[in-house]
């Protein structure tokens, strides 16, 4: 089901991965507020996955400009065996709008950038989008994982389990995963972290290179200069 992340502390957006993976195999852009475009819609097409069903997933990117610069935001349009799932990609676009609106207010523009990542494995395919407030130093992510079949949204244990593992050996796995990341920053807390792992605070996906993910909440130490807040941060479990 889709996943409502917290905010993000754009100090650690180096130590995002691409394909939103929290390792430090490889580095993912933050949200860029200065990427070209125009106000109209355009499709670009991006890679096919490797699946059961032949999957496409497309960019289509919306562009709003002002004095400052040019933001956009892309959304994904979703093609299974050929053929546009089209209420599936009406609503990611409506809730994404919906909840993280980007607009021209007067001659200023104001909102969130939208980027996303995809990845598929047998009849699931996940959509992970990194959203950027354009005002503000933060950002955050929203998960959600559709059956290929059916092309609704499916339960977070349902997906834990087409990832070939039970909700127990996910946690366990996640709880490996913020150790590593945690590992050395005294600015996070461990133990507050992992202390209630459950599907309220993690959800699970397929990344980019169709390995498992998990997308979870982390908490920041009570002595850092940001005592008190939480964010999120996106793993490719192993």
């Amino acid at each position: 089901m889709k996943r409502i992340a917290t905010v993000s502390i754009a100090l650690c957006l180096s130590l995002m991965a691409a394909g939103c993976s929290g390792n430090t195999n490889s580095q993912m852009s933050e949200p860029d507020a200065s990427v070209t475009g125009s106000e109209t819609s355009e499709t670009t097409s991006v890679e096919e996955s490797q699946a059961s069903h032949v999957v496409t997933v497309e960019e289509v990117s919306e562009t709003l400009e002002d004095q400052y610069g040019e933001y956009t935001c892309t959304y994904p349009k979703i093609i299974v065996d050929g053929v546009e799932a089209t209420e599936a990609n009406t609503y990611l676009s409506s809730y994404i709008k919906d909840q993280y609106p980007l607009e021209k207010i007067d001659d200023q523009v104001e909102g969130n950038t939208v980027k996303f990542k995809w990845g598929s494995n047998e009849n699931t395919v996940s959509i992970i989008f990194t959203i950027g407030a354009i005002s503000e130093d933060y950002y955050t992510f929203e998960v959600f994982n559709y059956d290929l079949d059916t092309l609704t949204i499916l339960e977070d244990s349902e997906v834990t389990k087409r990832l070939g593992m039970t909700d127990s050996e996910l946690f366990d796995k996640t709880k490996v995963a913020y150790q590593e990341f945690l590992k050395g920053k005294d600015s996070y807390d461990f133990d507050k972290s992992i202390s209630d792992l459950n599907y309220d605070v993690i959800a699970p996906y397929i990344t980019p290179e169709g390995n498992p993910g998990v997308m979870g909440r982390v908490f920041y130490a009570a002595d850092s200069q940001f005592s008190g807040m939480e964010s999120m941060r996106c793993f490719e479990l192993v």
